[in-house]
């Protein structure tokens, strides 16, 4: 993506934020009422979050020199989700769309990692 159009979602991102701290701030009244069980069920937005590919991948250890099976597995506070596995590839393109709910605009990280599925493993 351009420059620009990072700019751009940056801003937008900083919006909602702020949008958050202002929804928030107004309905902590709302909410003192609401059990402790109820409050750690609500989310406050919904993240659609698309792993479109890698480069250069390489693969470290004794198994270096060969080609990767690579997945990219996306994680946001203690949920996580898998793209498929692409064969043979260090350039590897997924185009995979995954929703993960956030509860916490300020503290949930999003992570990802690259792994490569060994071409030997037993699936579980």
């Amino acid at each position: 993506p351009s420059e620009e159009l990072k700019i751009a979602w940056m801003s937008e991102i900083r919006k909602a934020s702020l949008e958050h701290q202002r929804l928030m701030n107004k309905s902590k009244t709302k909410q003192s009422s609401m059990s402790d069980l109820n409050r750690e069920n609500l989310f406050v937005a919904v993240m659609n979050l698309t792993v479109i590919s890698a480069e250069g991948l390489r693969l470290v250890g004794p198994n270096a020199d060969e080609q990767p099976w690579p997945y990219c597995e996306a994680s946001v506070c203690l949920r996580s989700k898998k793209t498929n596995v692409i064969l043979s590839t260090r350039t590897p393109k997924w185009n995979c769309p995954l929703k993960f709910t956030v509860k916490d605009i300020a503290r949930d990280i999003v992570n990802l990692t690259v792994y490569s599925k060994n071409a030997n493993a037993v699936e579980e």
